[in-house]
């Protein structure tokens, strides 16, 4: 049975290595130590898609190309980030900037090297390799792999139990998953696990959505420092006075708009009024107009 287990492997997209054992000060073997990093099957397939894409992409804009790849480059970073990575994504990013490189060279075979970096690679920083571009007044610049911290799995306290009544811990906790969009994370730990709105905790199974503090079309941006996590009931509750700040919002653009306009016109106060002047006069003549 024991051989049966052994000869038996599931398929998976993580490879378990076992590593020499520590040892306590005394000198006695403490166990094995487990590392577990990407397999090299799950590193193969990320990097012929990379291949692949940026081979279907060899006639397209740099900023499409940027495009494509950094949801990709994204998304397999982000799940192996939790494991030991970080020497397999310097070796990704090596391989994925030669073959871009190539994809540079080949767009323009009669200019020299250095011509093609200065066009397709811009600087930031220390850092002089950042295949980047600007497309209507945005920048886009491609994800390193390099680039997404390492975040290790924090262990659950041994004392700790969902059903202890500690909801803060549990909250904060939330924060620390390694598999959470990093703004969210931000957010969760900001609000110590609470919601911004009723000032409640988070609790396991809440409807949890993200929320403009000032609405984008009141004004907000979608910067950090404007963003919260709300109940979903909240939510709903936020967005009845989101709407009449949306209102108000909107009163006051047209306001200055016309305000704007009236003042680059040629007017006079004619009795505490502001009136337009025209090559004919007025468009409100004074009473006394014509008065001996």
């Amino acid at each position: 049975m024991i051989n049966q287990l052994i000869r038996w492997r599931p398929p998976l997209s993580k490879t378990f290595l076992s590593t020499e054992s520590g040892k306590n000060g005394h000198g006695e073997i403490l166990g094995f130590k487990t590392i577990i990093k990407p397999s090299n099957e799950s590193v193969k397939r990320h990097y012929q898609k990379l291949s692949e894409t940026i081979k279907r992409f060899n006639a397209a804009p740099q900023v499409k190309l940027i495009k494509e790849l950094n949801p990709i480059i994204k998304g397999w970073c982000n799940y192996f980030k939790s494991v030991c990575s970080k020497e397999i994504f310097s070796g990704l990013y090596n391989l994925t900037h030669i073959r871009i490189r190539r994809w540079a060279d080949r767009r323009h075979p009669n200019k020299n090297k250095h011509w093609v970096t200065n066009k397709y690679w811009t600087t930031r920083g220390n850092d002089n390799w950042v295949f980047g571009c600007k497309y209507k007044d945005n920048t886009f610049e491609l994800i390193k792999h390099p680039r997404i911290a390492i975040t290790r799995h924090t262990k659950v306290k041994g004392t700790k139990s969902p059903y202890d009544g500690d909801s803060l811990y549990w909250a904060k906790r939330q924060g620390k998953h390694p598999e959470l969009k990093d703004p969210i994370a931000k957010m969760l730990k900001r609000q110590e696990g609470k919601c911004n709105w009723c000032q409640l905790t988070f609790q396991e199974g809440d409807a949890i959505e993200d929320d403009h503090i000032i609405a984008k079309k009141a004004g907000g941006n979608n910067s950090l420092n404007n963003r919260q996590l709300l109940h979903k009931h909240c939510h709903d509750e936020k967005t009845r006075d989101d709407l009449k700040a949306i209102k108000a919002y909107k009163q006051e653009k047209e306001w200055q708009l016309l305000t704007k306009w009236f003042d680059k016109q040629n007017w006079i106060w004619v009795d505490d009024i502001p009136t337009l002047v025209t090559s004919h006069g007025t468009h409100k003549e004074p009473d006394c107009r014509g008065a001996v």
